[in-house]
């Protein structure tokens, strides 16, 4: 992922200066082309989560994820894969949870009171639980859970407790797979979860153009998932891009000009070097437009050409343009 030079120094002048590039036909080419590679790259990043090689994330790559996932779910849980376990670890695993929990379930409940825990502590009690076992308790855990934290009426610290308890369902149905099918489903795990990140939340995605959404996700991770995303705890390929993404949104919206703008003969022969201006712009170091512009060796335009071409967005209506790209033009 790409800054442009205004984001990368700070600057507000030289990001109002590239807004001002955005939204005219003939300079918005190499900032759109930078935005959607930037675009590309979190979606690559989020595919990836979700165990998908796409430059995008649309329904078919959805699709794709989901049967793959549900298929290695399926073929975990098998009866014959059976787990010898001793009774005391999942009660231990409960009262721990039950000690968080405290005092913020609904009426002082303890976890214990949902029937699918109830059942789980039942079923492990007799020294042994399969994998078919184990794979509906996980099943069950989660859509409570779900409905717990997604509902109106439902409530955070029950489905956080509830999750807890399919965590450990979950690891309790790892131990039952060996070698390359215990690695599988580990991982299968953590893509599913990135599944339900994506599909969380109504915005966070745009499943027919396959883009995600940065500031929608960033926002729904802040609230699910702090300690992974808001304290750093994350520090995975989606989680850095949609960082970035939220850090870097531009200053000044795009209000749509150069789309809506019908082109005129004029525009049409600028067009050539000005987006060549835009462009070096944003590709070297410190910025080629401050090459261009001083009449430095450029092979994209004449010196000149580019220098009456600039002119104008040092010196027309940005307040503060001229003396940010005092540093550009002197390097």
């Amino acid at each position: 992922m790409r800054l442009t030079p205004g984001q990368k120094s700070g600057s507000v002048a030289l990001q109002q200066f590239e807004a001002k590039l955005e939204s005219q036909p003939w300079t918005s080419g190499p900032i759109n082309a930078l935005k959607a590679g930037n675009q590309t790259a979190l979606n690559r990043a989020w595919a990836g989560a979700i165990g998908e090689n796409s430059n995008t994330v649309d329904s078919e790559v959805l699709s794709q994820a989901n049967d793959r996932l549900g298929s290695i779910f399926e073929n975990a849980r098998n009866p014959a894969n059976v787990v010898n376990i001793n009774p005391q670890t999942t009660s231990g695993v409960l009262d721990s949870i039950d000690q968080q929990a405290r005092g913020l379930l609904p009426g002082n409940a303890s976890v214990r009171d949902n029937p699918l825990v109830s059942d789980l502590e039942s079923l492990t009690s007799q020294g042994q639980i399969n994998g078919e076992q184990l794979g509906s308790l996980s099943s069950k855990l989660g859509r409570a859970a779900s409905k717990q934290m997604m509902s109106p009426t439902g409530d955070r610290d029950w489905g956080q407790a509830l999750y807890a308890v399919k965590n450990h369902v979950d690891d309790l149905l790892q131990s039952t797979l060996t070698g390359p099918e215990s690695a599988e489903y580990a991982a299968a795990r953590q893509q599913y979860r990135s599944l339900m990140q994506l599909t969380g939340r109504t915005g966070n995605l745009n499943s027919t153009t396959g883009d995600v959404s940065g500031t929608s996700i960033a926002n729904y991770l802040q609230q699910s998932d702090k300690r992974g995303y808001l304290f750093g705890g994350n520090e995975s390929d989606a989680y850095n891009a949609t960082r970035f993404a939220q850090a870097f949104k531009p200053l000044v919206g795009n209000s749509g000009t150069a789309t809506r703008s019908s082109p005129k003969l004029t525009d049409l022969a600028l067009g050539i070097p000005a987006n060549l201006l835009s462009r070096a712009y944003l590709s070297a170091p410190g910025g080629g437009l401050a090459r261009a512009a001083v009449g430095s060796s450029s092979t994209l335009a004449p010196p000149a050409v580019l220098g009456r071409l600039v002119a104008p967005y040092v010196q027309a209506g940005l307040p503060g343009v001229g003396g940010s790209l005092v540093p550009y033009l002197t390097q």
